[in-house]
Parts: structure tokens; sequence; C-alpha cells
């Protein structure tokens, strides 16, 4: 004899797509690097508006540096050096805003 079926629990109404989104985000990887900028770019830039436009915003512009902004900075430069090979890294250690490590970039790349 079969066993009922559990009916399927409706999520609770109270969750914000927000709260979803972040839960979807951390498990989402970097984009990684593979020598065509222009294509990395593009992958880059749909990640990090994914981790929040703020995010985004900080690679493209320069900002004052708050707290929560300071927090942005933090997760763009993770997300853009994660990208990056390791052979790569060093020529932005001394980069503390994610602009710079993405200016850098762009000109090693740009044509």
């Amino acid at each position: 004899m079969a066993k009922p079926r559990k009916k399927a629990s409706n999520p609770p109404k109270d969750v914000s797509p927000s709260t979803t989104e972040i839960e979807v985000n951390q498990f989402v990887k970097d984009p990684l690097f593979n020598g065509n900028f222009d294509i990395w770019e593009e992958k880059m830039r749909n990640f990090s508006k994914t981790q929040g436009i703020e995010v985004w915003k900080l690679v493209i512009i320069d900002s004052i540096m708050d707290g929560e902004s300071n927090q942005h900075n933090t997760r763009a430069m993770k997300a853009i050096l994660n990208g990056l090979p390791d052979s790569m890294k060093a020529n932005f250690e001394k980069c503390s805003l994610a602009k710079g490590i993405w200016g850098k970039i762009n000109d090693l790349h740009s044509k």
C-alpha cells in the first residue's frame, strides 16, 4: 500500500524576495578571467549586480567610503580578485578600492 504524500508547504508569507536573493547569491561563483577581458567584463558586471547594484557602482564610480559602501567595496574587490588567475593578483596588492583594481585591469587589457 502506497504511503500518502505530504502536501507541499507554502513558503512563509513574511519572506521577502531580497532574502531569497541573498541566499541564492551565496552559491554563485565569481566569473573567472579567461584572457578575454571583454567577455569577463560583461560577466563581472552581471555578477556584481547580483551582489547588489551598489557593489557594481563602486567598481565604476568613485564614492565616499562610509561603513556600508566599505562593505560593498570589499565584496566588489573579492569578486574581482577571486576571478583573476594567481599570476595576475600581485599587480593589485596595493589597491584598496575596487575601482582602482578594475581600472588597472582595464588598462592592461585595453586595445
